[in-house]
């Protein structure tokens, strides 16, 4: 047959045994791109597989690049075990690109853990975000997790450990930086905890802080119902935003923004609030004119958004 105007096959055997079903030499082609399987699926687990795909696109649309690895399978149903070599190059999946990943590892005798996965030279939408390494290790109710970001314009580390029983998965992540331009370096002050479950997805309330700027998360979720969260900013240093302004215009003071956002189904409500404290706008003049300051002696924009109806105010 053919699959996206490209030729598809497929073959071998698939038969429903005593011991479940057994794949006997199957393999799958579609133009260039190839997937073997080999094994037995049931309450026993056993097996191989492997994939060498160089035309992404002809699988899905929107997809590119290079993928290949192969893998084992291994224990039961209740306690399914695998070990995975995975490799990737020049990968496109809509405006997300990634020009080499690997994942090596896999989850062995008593759920233990052992993953590691790295995503060479990230780039979102023409944005270089850097290197991506993520290393889970331990037992699957009771794992570590490391993620790292570098090599970019922004450097993120965590830290987190945590549990995956029953489909649910909860990261307690007890240690954390971020670094944004502008010598920004933003420190995680309190557990962030994310909890993932099917369509679900929260992340508990916690704060970062810069100096004497604090963020502040507060409960934030996602559901097939709708989406909600908020946060609220405070005492963050104007002068921070130098990397993004240029060399010709320059801030002082400090900010505050509370943000709230709630949508159910079709209806959408939320509301913001910032102001400016101690504020100034700097205009650096050519040679050896004075500088320009402007002070703000006070600043305050609110805006809120209910029944699709936009309202604000400010002085």
């Amino acid at each position: 047959g053919r699959l996206f105007n490209r030729q598809f096959r497929a073959s071998g055997m698939v038969a429903n045994a005593d011991v479940g079903y057994a794949f006997d030499e199957v393999r799958v082609q579609a133009g260039a791109n190839r997937v073997d399987i080999d094994g037995i699926w049931g309450p026993a687990l056993s097996g191989k597989f492997s994939i060498d795909a160089p035309d992404l696109a002809t699988l899905w649309p929107g997809l590119e690049g290079y993928l290949r690895g192969s893998g084992t399978m291994s224990g039961t149903a209740a306690q399914p075990g695998f070990q995975l070599v995975l490799d990737g190059e020049q990968l496109v999946m809509g405006t997300l690109r990634v020009d080499a990943l690997h994942a090596r590892g896999g989850l062995g005798a008593r759920n233990a853990l052992e993953l590691n996965l790295t995503a060479a030279d990230i780039a979102v939408a023409g944005q270089q975000l850097g290197d991506l390494d993520v290393v889970a290790s331990g037992a699957l109710d009771a794992h570590a997790l490391r993620i790292a970001l570098s090599g970019g314009e922004i450097t993120v580390g965590l830290e987190a450990s945590g549990t995956l029983k029953g489909g649910a998965l909860r990261e307690d992540f007890r240690q954390g930086f971020v670094i944004l331009p502008g010598a920004q370096h933003w420190t995680l002050q309190q557990a962030a905890v994310l909890r993932l479950a099917g369509a679900d997805i929260r992340l508990g309330a916690h704060c970062w802080g810069l100096s004497t700027a604090q963020l502040c998360l507060t409960d934030s979720w996602t559901d097939r119902q709708g989406m909600g969260g908020g946060l609220r900013l405070s005492r963050f240093p104007l002068a921070s935003l130098a990397a993004y302004l240029g060399t010709a215009v320059a801030l002082e003071g400090t900010a505050a923004v509370e943000i709230d956002f709630r949508q159910y189904q079709s209806d959408v409500t939320g509301t913001l609030q910032a102001g400016l404290q101690d504020a100034a706008f700097i205009y650096r003049t050519d040679g050896d004119g004075d500088d320009i300051t402007v002070p703000i002696s006070e600043f305050m924009l609110e805006a809120s958004l209910t029944d699709a109806q936009l309202s604000y105010s400010g002085r």
